[in-house]
């Protein structure tokens, strides 16, 4: 199962003030405990998470490094998540209706979608109702953070958490930056623990719709 990843806002502010370079710095993702509860408010690595770190055969503090990172844009008629009829929808899942119309949309009232698929607004942050869902109209491409999946080899770990944060001076600029919480605990023994990224990236930003 691939799960996407959730933000910290405060982390992200060093993104937007370019204290942060998803491609030129180097990002670790660490592997975290269920004693974690991630919080909005979380700044920084060593300060909010590190005392919460995963330990095992086979695993780092600190976490490893992440390779094959990459920004790309994708256009709202590109994106891989179409609408469904009858479907779960839970809050923040991102779809384009299933013939493009130029547009993405958020859940973000979970729900099941109707029979019959909505007529869906072309305004910024327009709303429809779909069934007992509620999408919103959040831009018209996204730009997409990512990076090769992360890995520990001949490992006896157990983790609830992968977290993503800037490999600088502790409680200082070990910006954190995205987190993706897999639901349980997940374990391995004496094999490999993978971290599989969704495609829908590490951090993803949207480009808005004109008002």
């Amino acid at each position: 199962m691939t799960v996407s990843a959730k933000v910290y806002p405060n982390g992200q502010k060093h993104i937007a003030n370019g204290d942060t370079d998803l491609d030129g710095d180097a990002i670790n993702c660490a592997l975290v405990a269920n004693t974690y509860t991630p919080a909005d408010t979380d700044e920084y690595f060593d300060t909010h998470v590190a005392g919460d770190e995963a330990s095992g055969t086979g695993y780092t503090g600190g976490g490893q490094a992440l390779t094959g990172k990459s920004v790309s844009v994708t256009m709202a008629n590109s994106w891989s998540a179409t609408w469904a009829a009858t479907t779960a929808y839970a809050v923040g899942q991102v779809i384009r209706p299933t013939t493009g119309n130029g547009h993405l949309y958020k859940c973000i009232t979970a729900g099941t979608t109707g029979s019959s698929e909505p007529t869906w607004p072309t305004t910024a942050l327009g709303t429809v109702d779909d069934g007992t869902a509620t999408w919103i109209e959040i831009g018209v491409a996204a730009i997409i953070w990512n990076s090769s999946n992360p890995s520990w080899a001949s490992s006896t770990i157990t983790s609830r958490y992968a977290v993503f944060f800037v490999d600088g001076a502790a409680g200082s600029s070990d910006y954190l930056i995205s987190y993706i919480d897999f639901g349980q605990d997940e374990s391995s023994s004496s094999s490999e623990f993978t971290v599989v990224i969704d495609d829908t990236g590490i951090v993803r930003q949207f480009v808005a719709s004109a008002a």
